[in-house]
């Protein structure tokens, strides 16, 4: 299966300190990020946002594997709502090139996957594959959610269907 992640699913796991385990729910050793993804994970880096420092870790053992667009690639996520930022427009083409999956956060982006076709599971979808694969308690999910709460003010607003 191809994973395409969007930052802010990148960024949330990072905050929870619980990426690997993301990988071991999908059954995936690796999540590919579109270069746009790449540049917006560098530049918190940057800012020294700190939760996001195991990054550079995950890039460097593959974990994380950047997915460089060709220029025909480029033009057509330029043809995408320009609401989208550029790592999401990416993230859509190379999950509609490759047949993929996109892990996103962002609704629009979700709502427009499901008008075209596209495979897409948000960040509440994957806290339950979490405990639903039997990767993590109920109780260890719940700690994610704190952290990502904590770190990027994430408002939970299903989390009792998450555990139902």
């Amino acid at each position: 299966m191809i994973v395409i992640s969007d930052t802010n699913i990148i960024s949330s796991f990072a905050a929870a300190d619980a990426l690997p385990l993301l990988l071991d729910a999908l059954h995936v050793d690796h999540l590919l990020i579109p270069s746009a993804v790449y540049d917006e994970l560098q530049a918190g880096i940057a800012a020294k946002v700190a939760y996001l420092e195991p990054i550079s870790h995950w890039i460097d053992s593959k974990i994380l594997r950047v997915a460089p667009l060709t220029a025909e690639q480029l033009e057509r996520a330029e043809t995408l709502p320009q609401s989208f930022g550029a790592g999401e427009r990416q993230g859509i083409i190379l999950t509609d090139d490759s047949r993929g999956t996109l892990l996103t956060n962002e609704k629009r982006v979700v709502n427009y996957c499901a008008r075209n076709h596209l495979l897409c599971l948000n960040l509440s979808q994957l806290l339950r594959l979490l405990w639903k694969e039997k990767v993590a308690t109920p109780d260890q999910v719940r700690t994610f959610m704190r952290r990502m709460t904590e770190a990027e003010g994430i408002v939970f607003k299903d989390d009792d269907q998450l555990f139902a």
